[in-house]
């Protein structure tokens, strides 16, 4: 009778094998469970937060790094106050900073403010309480916005006197100003001024010469509104005269509109630059 020959004996060499490829197998199938569940996680948004502060911790640790010729512009707080801290900033004010940073030679500018709502909605209504020596002299609401004049059929301001007047808008901060009635003396002497100036004009004419020298009294006599009248129609005439625009930008820089400052302030340097 013949003996059967015996099992193979698994030698070292082959259960070393053996365990390996096990091990291979199981951390393949970890590997790809781990895999599938961060993808799903990744995919639902459980994993953003997450990432949002490691990013936020590897930028803290590294710094910021841009290169040479990239610059930052910020309104700092200072600048942010001086515009009477209003949500959102103006778009003129923006406008001259980037016509500035155009002019400064930029050849991209990116701006990281989102411009969703305007500043000066042509819609809204506004109301005016007017404010003399002897208290409430007129007030009206459903104003709408546009230039109004002082209503024949309210009180007559008294000449010489101060006043104060408070202009309120929907969603905005109120804004104030005050301001002086000239006496009758000095409204003479300023009609005879103006006359005196308009008649020693070349041929009698007007012209940005003439409106410079009208709008520059009526500033030194603290007539902002006429000075700024003056101004205005003159660069409908001539929009290319700088110094026209350099007397309005101090004209509203006076009244504490200093957007509106900083873009005439801008354009009267644009127009001397670019003349021969």
């Amino acid at each position: 009778m013949t003996d059967s020959p015996a099992p193979p004996r698994s030698t070292p060499a082959s259960r070393r094998s053996s365990g390996r490829l096990r091990r291979l197998c199981q951390l393949w199938l970890t590997g790809g469970v781990a895999a599938v569940a961060v993808t799903a996680a990744s995919a639902l948004g459980w994993l953003e937060p997450v990432q949002v502060r490691t990013l936020d911790l590897l930028q803290r640790l590294g710094g910021q790094r841009f290169p040479p010729e990239v610059v930052i512009v910020a309104i700092d707080e200072a600048a942010f106050e001086k515009l009477g801290a209003r949500q959102p900033i103006p778009r003129g004010y923006l406008a001259s900073i980037l016509r500035g940073l155009d002019r400064s030679g930029a050849a991209v500018v990116g701006l990281d403010i989102t411009l969703s709502v305007s500043t000066t909605p042509a819609e809204a209504d506004y109301a005016v309480h007017l404010v003399g020596p002897q208290g409430v002299v007129w007030e009206q609401g459903g104003i709408p916005r546009r230039p109004l004049p002082y209503p024949a059929a309210a009180p007559p301001l008294v000449p010489g006197s101060h006043y104060s007047w408070t202009l309120d808008i929907p969603g905005q901060a109120s804004q104030q100003a005050e301001f002086d009635v000239v006496p009758e003396g000095d409204a003479t002497r300023i009609h005879a001024d103006l006359a005196d100036m308009t008649s020693s004009a070349p041929g009698g004419e007007g012209g940005s010469s003439l409106a410079i020298l009208r709008a520059g009294l009526f500033f030194q006599e603290g007539l902002y509104a006429e000075a700024r009248r003056e101004l205005m129609a003159a660069i409908a005439q001539d929009p290319d005269e700088p110094t026209l625009r350099q007397l309005l930008g101090y004209v509203y820089d006076r009244v504490g509109l200093i957007d509106l400052a900083a873009q005439e302030f801008d354009e009267a340097d644009f127009l001397t630059t670019r003349k021969p």
